[in-house]
This record gives structure tokens, C-alpha cells and sequence, in this order.
């Protein structure tokens, strides 16, 4: 293999480290929103606030490489180019849900046990399909890859029945109208979330050796 080809790859591999760390960092931050649902506490918010940033820095470690990597023409710096892009958005839909979740705490809304359930496990199952991609981006591991894309698609179908269920229990008053409007805010958020770790699993190359 030609010696420069060999630097061009490392060098990418390299780069590529970037997402993963502000991918972990965005975790920790699903993490730290599901404590702050939990357990009503702003601290966790504020952790969270200050993961997201962290997160946000890194990926602009990426900015002065996004020109030539838009020109490349190989998988992985597409995928780089799709990381990067994704993961601002993730960071966003987060930065949305954090707002969403402060409002919870200082009214100290709160939700039915059914409600708090169904979203505790939207949570979960975002941190975990959220994980998977992170893990993915870093060892292209083709299972893996097929794994978050059928988890998310049935996490998006979740969401749908969850949503449509709390919209009765709004009609038949079981919900009051400001828990019904953050738990919309917060599964939106989640969505969008689930939508941009399809983006990134997608776009990126699985290892050749295990195709």
C-alpha cells in the first residue's frame, strides 16, 4: 500500500477518536437528563448542561479537517463529515430536553406513574442505542450496526404508541396539560435523537473483516 494512502488512513483514524469522545460525552448526558427526571434534580441538569458543552468543543476540533473531508471520497471520511453534523444535533435536541426538564423541576410538575415509567424507559433505550452507535463508530463492528438501526426503528414505534397514549390520558384528564406538554417536549427530543444515531449508523463503513 502506498505509504501516503497508509498516513491518509491514520489520520483519519485519528480524527475519527473526536466523535467517539463527544459521542460518550453526549451518553453521559442522556444519563444525567434521565437522574434529573428522576429524581427532580437541577443538579444533574447542570452536569449535563456542562457534558453537552465539553461535547460541543471537541466537535470543533473537527471544524478546519470538514473542508478536505467533504472532498474525500472514502467511507470514513463521509462518515466523519455525517458524525460531526449529527452529533451538533444531537447536542441540540439535548440542549432542547435540558430546557424541557429545568421547567419540570422549578414547577415541580409531575407526571403519573405510568408517565414516568414510559419515559424513564425512552431514556434507557436512547442511552443505549446512543452507546451502541458510539461503539459502532469506533470499531465499525457489523453487528453492532445492525443492532442500533432495528433498535431504533422499534424505538420509534415506542415513542408513537407512548405519545398517542398520554394524548388520551390528556383527554380523559388523567394528565394534567403542563406534564402532557414537557413529556411531548422530552419524547420530541428523544426522537430526534434516535433519528440522528440512524444517521451516523448508516452512513458509516462496518470493518471489512468481518463482512
Amino acid at each position: 500500500m502506498d505509504p501516503m494512502n497508509i498516513a491518509a488512513d491514520n489520520s483519519l483514524q485519528d480524527l475519527n477518536q473526536i466523535p467517539v469522545e463527544a459521542g460518550r460525552q453526549l451518553v453521559a448526558c442522556v444519563r444525567a437528563h434521565r437522574v434529573a427526571f428522576l429524581k427532580h434534580a437541577e443538579s444533574a441538569l447542570d452536569q449535563a448542561s456542562a457534558l453537552a458543552a465539553k461535547a460541543r468543543t471537541l466537535l470543533k476540533e473537527l471544524d478546519p479537517h470538514l473542508r478536505r473531508l467533504r472532498l474525500q471520497a472514502s467511507p470514513v471520511s463521509r462518515c466523519l463529515v455525517e458524525a460531526t453534523g449529527s452529533l451538533h444535533e444531537i447536542g441540540n435536541a439535548l440542549a432542547r430536553m435540558n430546557g424541557e426538564l429545568r421547567t419540570k423541576v422549578r414547577t415541580h410538575t409531575l407526571f403519573s406513574d405510568l408517565a414516568r415509567k414510559e419515559m424513564e424507559e425512552l431514556f434507557r433505550l436512547t442511552e443505549g442505542q446512543l452507546r451502541d452507535m458510539v461503539d459502532m463508530l469506533e470499531t465499525g463492528n457489523p453487528t453492532l450496526r445492525s443492532h442500533v438501526l432495528n433498535w431504533c426503528n422499534n424505538l420509534s414505534i415506542l415513542m408513537s404508541q407512548f405519545t398517542s397514549q398520554h394524548e388520551e390520558r390528556l383527554i380523559q384528564g388523567i394528565c394534567s396539560e403542563p406534564a402532557a406538554a414537557i413529556f411531548v417536549g422530552l419524547t420530541d427530543g428523544l426522537r430526534d435523537v434516535c433519528y440522528h444515531i440512524k444517521s451516523i449508523v448508516s452512513a458509516c463503513p462496518v470493518a471489512s473483516s468481518e463482512l
